[in-house]
């Protein structure tokens, strides 16, 4: 970043200091020399491996950008000074320096706003909007991080993706641009973006600033998608009146939404009474700042240790009461590679809906008592389940009270750590389901979670934010490794060292003093998956963009292998080493998984039968997997609703765990440290254990 400063493009605006950057681009500050003044500059920045046909498109959609912000006028929306080009023709945008931040950063410090403030906001986004829809621009990626604040005055910027009416289609066949937890349902099923788009993100961005989350989450932007496309946003706890307007925004049908004009009524009455700001009152964040690793102390939360969270079935009694302080520990959620959004949009979000709908409209129950629904065999070495395998209940169900995204066993066994969609961490008694405690942790996504050696700590690994180290006596956490925008973070087996996926390279950390180890190279596209084999002495990483699998020696970064994909993956890109370090499995869109020899860098079986590429089954995909502490067994789960447990040596039918709720995904499964329990986590709002048999 150095180098940058001091810089004078166009011979007239001198680079003073980085404001943001993304997956694609960097917004500096900048002087302008010839009129004394300052602005923000702009430049993209695009990966080396892209081809001269897309870059031409990203340049094209940047020149976009500059006319579509240049058409409006309006002090709701960033002005646009000047467009130019650089030495090596990319194009620069130079625009109005605003002097403030986002409402993705208010929100990362005070986690919600009280219901009053965030009417203030709405208004002043949707009167600049009103505006764009009157000059035929749509904006397409409405979102906390694209509402720039200025003392009071709220402005919208970044219109990259902005539609102008007339344009030709600047995107690859398929492509959707815009960021997932804010997307409408039409845009999530690959139509046109339309100014009813807009609203929809307008209510799903003030529902994240009166609540502190979005109204839609999942472990990746396939899941959410789904959940956009055919679930019920989050229920609202802190929006008071202004749930009548985000419910009307957040109707799936365009035509059903509330209008602009409508809308402006109901915000407008809202600024104007005196909204009493229970909001106004929410817990000051708990995470230290991510600049650098240092200590701080996390809010308690409350444990709800009176309620009786556990079913014992059969029959057992009614379903307890959700854990409210566990429902309510939110977080912001924020965007992801522009890049992994548009290619997982492009390639997979069409026929996830259509299945989804499929399966619902077929009137039958898809997890009846263990069937493979699967459509027929497959050719080659494959383990179908095609009769009927054996089927086996929960002996515990631990009702969460929210989405539990993944879970985590104690190196003793005795407790279990799931993380709900905001964010939160909740820490449960595996004998008798008691929740004991809650971690109020804010992360972009769902973190990956993995307890210390000593059972003492745990790591929760962010998408975006820092590595943290949570003291589970204290309750207080500090930054393990700082903050950096990643896709797929790992932890080796004895929490010394964490791995992320960070464009097309991993890179190591030590995670007791967060320095970076070194930096392992090799793929060309981005990396969707990383994992270390138990020893922590190989780590595996996956693109699902180049089609390939590469194994490294981690000490000194030496390339061990490279394993064929023989397909395009975007919804399930897990990867799992046995515990002697022989096998590889990793998951497939198309319902199955593979198992690898390390060795000989050879495919010994498919788990399961393939879906038809014509029919890419949601409910099919392998979302997450893992291998037993004996290496005998893996288990897999997915969006089927059930945990299958394969039997690695041999092809008979996998044991099938049901219970789970079919529409729901179960995205975390653990075994415990002896072998002898199984943990799934469900968007089903429970955790549920089993006995291995």
């Amino acid at each position: 970043m150095g180098d940058d400063l001091g810089r004078m493009p166009a011979d007239r605006y001198r680079i003073v200091a980085r404001i943001g950057r993304g997956g694609m681009g960097t917004v500096w500050r900048a002087e302008d020399t010839d009129l004394d003044r300052t602005v923000a500059i702009k430049e993209l920045r695009l990966p080396e491996e892209v081809g001269e046909e897309e870059r031409r498109l990203f340049y094209a959609r940047m020149e976009r950008e500059a006319r579509a912000a240049a058409r409006l006028k309006h002090p709701g929306i960033v002005t646009v000074y000047d467009r130019i080009k650089g030495e090596d023709g990319r194009p620069w945008i130079v625009m109005e320096y605003i002097d403030g931040g986002s409402l993705q950063d208010l929100l990362s410090a005070e986690e919600r706003l009280p219901v009053r403030r965030v009417a203030e906001i709405g208004v002043q986004m949707l009167a600049a909007l009103r505006l764009a829809h009157e000059h035929g621009i749509v904006h397409r990626d409405i979102k906390p991080a694209n509402v720039l604040l200025e003392g009071e005055r709220v402005v919208l910027t970044d219109f990259g993706i902005a539609a102008l009416e007339g344009d030709v289609t600047l995107t690859s066949s398929g492509a959707i641009l815009g960021t997932p937890a804010f997307m409408a349902p039409e845009q999530v099923r690959g139509r046109p973006a339309t100014p009813e788009s807009d609203l929809w993100a307008l209510g799903a961005t003030l529902f994240a600033a009166v609540e502190g989350a979005p109204p839609f989450s999942g472990t990746n932007p396939g899941s959410v998608f789904v959940a956009i496309a055919t679930e019920n946003p989050a229920p609202s706890v802190h929006a008071g009146p202004l749930a009548e307007v985000i419910s009307g925004l957040l109707r799936k049908d365009p035509a059903a939404r509330l209008s602009a004009g409508r809308t402006q009524e109901l915000l407008a009455a809202l600024t104007a009474a005196s909204t009493p700001s229970s909001a106004a009152s929410s817990a000051a964040a708990s995470t230290a700042s991510s600049e650098s690793p240092g200590a701080t102390r996390a809010e308690d939360g409350r444990p709800a240790q009176q309620r009786p969270l556990v079913q014992l079935p059969p029959p057992g009694p009614p379903p307890p009461q959700p854990n409210a302080d566990l429902a309510q520990a939110g977080h912001l959620q924020q965007s992801m590679s522009p890049r992994l959004i548009g290619f997982a949009a492009a390639v997979a979000v069409a026929v996830i809906v259509l299945s989804v709908f499929i399966v619902r409209s077929s009137g039958k129950d898809h997890r009846s008592a263990g069937t493979d629904h699967s459509p027929g065999p497959r050719s080659g070495s494959s383990a179908s389940a095609t009769t009927s395998p054996p089927v086996r209940e929960a002996v515990r169900v631990i009702h969460t009270g929210t989405s539990a995204r993944t879970v985590a066993f104690s190196p003793d066994g005795t407790t279990l750590a799931t993380n709900a969609d905001g964010g939160a961490i909740g820490l449960w008694n595996v004998a008798d389901g008691r929740n004991t405690a809650i971690l109020k942790h804010k992360a972009t996504i769902p973190p990956r979670l993995a307890f210390g050696q000593d059972g003492g700590s745990l790591l929760s690994l962010d998408f975006e934010g820092p590595v943290r180290r949570w003291d589970l006596t204290t309750r207080g956490s500090r930054v393990a490794v700082p903050a950096h925008e990643t896709v797929h973070p790992a932890v080796s087996r004895d929490g010394t060292k964490v791995a992320r996926a960070e464009g097309n390279d991993v890179t190591i950390w030590d995670a007791a003093t967060g320095r970076k180890i070194r930096t392992l190279k090799g793929h060309k596209k981005d990396i969707g998956a990383v994992v270390f084999s138990p020893d922590g002495k190989t780590l595996a990483g996956r693109s699902a963009l180049d089609n390939t699998t590469r194994v490294w020696d981690v000490a000194s970064g030496r390339s061990l292998r490279v394993l064929p994909s023989p397909e395009t993956t975007v919804l399930a890109d897990e990867l799992a080493i046995s515990p002697d370090g022989k096998l590889l499995a990793r998951t497939n869109d198309n319902g199955t998984a593979e198992l690898w020899d390390l060795a000989t860098g050879k495919k010994t079986r498919t788990l399961g039968t393939a879906v038809s590429s014509k029919l890419r089954l949601y409910t099919a995909t392998v979302a997450a997997l893992t291998f037993s502490p004996d290496g005998t067994k893996l288990a897999t789960v997915g969006g089927h609703g059930d945990v299958r447990l394969w039997n690695v040596a041999n092809a008979t039918p996998p044991v099938v765990f049901s219970g789970h709720d079919g529409q729901s995904l179960v995205s975390g499964v653990a075994f415990s440290p002896d072998g002898k329990l199984l943990a799934s986590a469900s968007t089903d709002e429970t955790v549920r254990l089993w006995n291995v048999p």
